[in-house]
């Protein structure tokens, strides 16, 4: 029953993959360092926009880049951007 239900869950999955030609989506990832005593070193959170052309061409727009707490600028948001 669960083998069925995941292999439905990829079905679709798949379905929408060949049928979607062209998306838009958001996307939001945490990264957090920790040092060796558990506590936070470095903490990331960047959101961006991602645009896909017939899965092939992608195009990510970031929107906010939170680092330590910082909010960075758009001029340093482009810097990380490009590493």
């Amino acid at each position: 029953m669960e083998q069925d239900q995941i292999k439905n869950v990829e079905l679709r999955q798949q379905n929408i993959l060949d049928n979607i030609q062209d998306s838009t989506y958001m996307a939001r990832t945490v990264y957090k360092e920790m040092d060796r005593d558990g506590d936070t070193k470095k903490d990331v959170i960047i959101q961006r926009r991602i645009y896909t052309k017939n899965h092939g061409k992608r195009y990510e727009e970031y929107l906010n880049i939170i680092i330590n707490g910082k909010q960075l600028s758009k001029e340093e948001m482009e810097k990380k951007a490009k590493i």
